[in-house]
């Protein structure tokens, strides 16, 4: 998970939202692909487990995440969008599990 979150923050492609902000109480993330045990995410489809994200953009009522943060939200409490062939998720404040604190970046 540590390696595609790099990848992530590596890739200013993928950070540049200069003409899209989050609005209110919305976050945009852009999502980490993690791989447990040699399977991809999405070859386990079926399980209910949660995605893993990094914030780009932040609404002005988003009071407990911070652009660049790695967060944890449920499977179905996203809107995905694709902007320059790129996947983006639009989430709630109050969807996010948690997210990842005192980690070098």
């Amino acid at each position: 998970m540590k390696e595609e979150l790099q990848k992530i923050q590596q890739n200013p492609e993928l950070l540049n939202l200069s003409n899209h902000e989050a609005l209110g109480g919305f976050i945009i993330v852009v999502p980490a692909d993690i791989q447990e045990e040699g399977i991809t995410k999405e070859q386990k489809q079926h399980e209910d487990r949660p995605n893993v994200g990094l914030v780009v953009s932040v609404g002005n009522e988003v009071e407990l995440v911070n652009a660049e943060d790695v967060v944890f939200f449920g499977e179905y409490s996203h809107h995905k969008i694709v902007y320059n062939n790129i996947s983006y998720l639009i989430l709630r404040e109050e969807d996010i599990i948690c997210k990842v604190v005192n980690t070098t970046k």
